[in-house]
């Protein structure tokens, strides 16, 4: 669901412009995946993330 607004031909851009947001904005998530951790918060963050990032493609 989370991808559903996103045309198929701008995921790249969508998957690009995630990776960036969370290298600049949550290294810590990034670590803990790395890390083979992954619990309520990680995904919280990651969900949110991803929600504002559709958002703003969206506009």
């Amino acid at each position: 669901g989370l991808l559903s607004k996103i045309p198929v031909k701008n995921v790249k851009q969508f998957e690009a412009e995630f990776l960036t947001m969370l290298r600049n904005k949550h290294k810590d998530v990034l670590d803990a995946l790395k890390q083979g951790k992954l619990d309520d918060t990680i995904t919280g963050t990651l969900e949110k993330v991803a929600a504002d990032l559709v958002k703003s493609l969206d506009n």
